[in-house]
């Protein structure tokens, strides 16, 4: 990965003024691309935004004063686009869009996330595509807050830098197509273990009399504390799992942590440990 570049305003901050102008399609106007889409409209760019659903579309448009169709042919000519945001929630949903829009200059971000298989078939497009899939849910989106897993084939223009800027707090970049969905897949897989362990370890402290609120507490002020156990009521689990099996059709045999015998496990952490060690083969971008 490159060395962290250019350091934009935090979350919630005033961000500094660009030259604005430039033409941005958003195609999926879920709780996600609305976000983004939105996001960008305040920030002074002109976006169209692109969903199949006329409801869903027309509500984006009346809320961001932006307009909107139901299809790409409906939209503006791919010479007048800078750039292109998918975030479609389905592998298929995204061929689809690809196949139907035209191949042009500006690069087109994908935002939605993928199995490693299909991420790494993104490279074959004749399209500019930007792996780009991401966390932080609908308000990370609306407040320009989300975390970016990036890979672009090559360097950014400054319409497409400034998305990335405008939409983001930290941007992890890798150097090949695929990392970016191993980079989301694992962390939320890894999120995923946490929250089966708290809600179990819940159930043990609760058979030997000890509550579910105060066993909650311990955690937090304890070692056994985890974003996941911070926010155990608010997170989105089905995500979660939706990211767990996408992860599971390149590699189904996910490890399957238990206790047994733990005594003499040492060597797994320690082996763990040593890797960590080592310097990171991908670098951070980071835009606070």
């Amino acid at each position: 990965m490159d060395a962290p570049t250019d350091v934009a305003a935090a979350p919630g901050a005033e961000r500094p003024a660009h030259a604005r102008g430039s033409m941005i399609v958003v195609v999926g106007l879920g709780p996600i691309g609305a976000g983004v889409g939105a996001a960008l409209a305040e920030r002074g760019e002109r976006v169209f935004g692109i969903d199949s659903d006329a409801e869903r579309a027309a509500a984006w448009a009346s809320q961001t004063g932006m307009p909107s169709a139901g299809r790409l042919g409906d939209g503006p000519d791919r010479e007048d686009i800078d750039v292109v945001i998918v975030a479609v929630r389905l592998a298929a949903q995204l061929w689809d869009v690809l196949d139907a829009l035209p191949v042009g200059e500006g690069p087109v971000f994908v935002l939605s996330t993928l199995a490693v298989t299909d991420a790494h078939a993104l490279g074959s497009s004749p399209h500019d595509i930007v792996e780009a899939p991401v966390s932080g849910g609908p308000r990370g989106a609306r407040d320009g807050a989300l975390t970016m897993f990036l890979h672009a084939r090559e360097p950014l223009r400054p319409a497409a830098q400034r998305v990335v800027e405008d939409i983001t707090s930290t941007v992890f970049a890798f150097h090949a197509y695929g990392l970016p969905a191993v980079a989301k897949l694992t962390n939320n897989t890894l999120a995923a273990y946490h929250a089966l362990a708290v809600a179990g370890m819940a159930e043990v402290a609760s058979d030997a009399g000890l509550d579910h609120a105060t066993f909650m507490a311990v955690a937090a002020a304890s070692s056994g504390q985890s974003w996941v156990g911070d926010h155990f009521t608010e997170f989105a689990q089905d995500l979660l799992f939706k990211d767990v099996e996408l992860l599971q059709q390149d590699f189904p045999e996910l490890p399957a942590i238990h206790m047994t015998g733990v005594r003499g496990r040492e060597a797994e952490i320690d082996s763990a440990r040593r890797r960590m060690e080592r310097p990171a083969l991908e670098g951070t971008l980071t835009v606070m």
